[in-house]
């Protein structure tokens, strides 16, 4: 059995417009500071959990409480749910698809990493319509950093579908540091040129590159297997 693991934001939905905006007001709230730097990239941990306990320590010279993460949370997830009920999230093109047909596979089996809250990436997947509740899941919720979390989905799919090890995992990403962490782990990776572009990604070390999932089936299975 083979594992294809996905990403959300930038892969299975484009990246939410006011999903930064959401995170800045939540963190203000409860930290009373709103001067966050909103590029990812210059984050050792680029995951929900991971940002506002970088930007707790650079701004306060301290560590988070718990009690602290917990609200920047819980009021991010009342405000960017009341934005996902105006203006729900816009799927990648081809994708619905693409799925129906890869729940047909019967040699492969999916689950989900993201570096959103687990409560969050629900939203987004549900106000998507996408229908993947059922699939596992690992989120920041499990760990603060991104291979973490992609190891912890690799684990949770072996109890899931009962299986010791998968012949091959891929993962399908957006972003820098899924290219890093998959390169760590040796793990297949097929980018998304979503919030970069293909040559940025190929930069970074990605091989196989799409822009969206309209492609025939069998060029997708193709990429997965690494032919």
């Amino acid at each position: 059995m083979d594992l294809l693991i996905f990403d959300i934001d930038g892969t299975l939905i484009h990246s939410h417009e006011d999903e930064v905006t959401c995170f800045v007001k939540a963190y203000t709230q409860v930290m009373g500071k709103s001067d966050i730097n909103t590029d990812l990239q210059s984050y050792e941990h680029v995951t929900d959990t991971g940002i506002a306990k970088e930007c707790i320590f650079k701004q306060f010279m301290r560590e988070a409480t718990e009690d602290e993460l917990l609200a920047i949370e819980e009021n991010f997830l009342t405000l960017f749910d009341q934005s996902l009920s105006i203006n729900p999230p816009k799927v990648i093109k081809g994708i619905h698809d693409l799925l129906a047909s890869l729940s047909n596979q019967e040699n492969l089996c999916l689950a989900i990493a993201t570096g959103s809250y687990y409560r969050s990436a629900l939203l987004k997947l549900n106000h998507a319509a996408l229908g993947l509740a059922h699939l596992p899941l690992s989120s920041c919720d499990d760990h603060i950093a991104r291979i973490e979390i992609m190891k912890h989905a690799n684990n949770r799919a072996k109890d899931h579908y009962a299986i010791d090890n998968f012949r091959s995992i891929t993962y399908v990403g957006d972003g820098p540091w899924d290219i890093q962490a998959c390169a760590k782990l040796d793990w297949n990776f097929i980018g998304i040129a979503s919030n970069y572009s293909a040559l940025q990604l190929k930069t970074w070390g990605a091989k196989s590159v799409i822009n969206d999932y309209q492609q025939p089936l069998g060029s997708f299975l193709e990429l997965i297997l690494n032919k």
